[in-house]
């Protein structure tokens, strides 16, 4: 469970900006659009600057980068006299994160009638699930193998044609 802030980088941008022109600013209670202070140029280049800076290690969530870029926003904010506004008086809100990448496939096996099938990943079979499990099971289900088919309507070819 990785944590982001429960404020907007536009806050960060406006309450900059009373940052660089006043080292001492007054708490701003959250206000209607009108009474936040204009964000400068200098502000946007300044905060861009440094979290685009290599001691950021490019902000990627679950790195340390991440860690050094929240405390970075945190900072900021807590100069211009912004409140946290996350649950328990936090800065941050917890964020589930799941990485899906293709490494470390095992092979498929079909079992059925007292036999068993495996099929290498990558040669002889190719899947793929946005789902976050450690495993998949269909059990009880017939399975049909319809090939390495081609659709090509624009010449009036389809392998998949009457397969049910």
């Amino acid at each position: 469970m990785k944590k982001s802030l429960l404020l907007l980088a536009p806050c960060l941008l406006a309450g900059c900006a009373t940052t660089y022109a006043d080292p001492d600013p007054a708490p701003m209670a959250m206000a209607d659009a009108e009474s936040m202070p204009e964000i400068s140029v200098d502000t946007m280049r300044e905060v861009t600057r440094v979290l685009s800076s290599d001691e950021f290690e490019g902000r990627y969530p679950g790195t340390p980068g991440e860690d050094k870029t929240l405390s970075y926003l945190v900072q900021q904010f807590q100069q211009v006299g912004l409140q946290p506004g996350g649950a328990n008086g936090s800065w941050y809100q917890d964020v589930p994160l799941v990485e899906i990448n293709a490494t470390d496939f095992s092979p498929l096996t079909i079992t059925g009638n007292g036999q068993s099938m495996s099929f290498a990943p990558g040669s002889d079979y190719v899947a793929v699930s946005y789902r976050a499990t450690p495993e998949t099971r269909i059990e009880d289900s017939e399975l049909v193998f319809v090939g390495y088919g081609i659709n090509a309507p624009e010449r009036g070819w389809n392998d998949y044609e009457g397969i049910d």
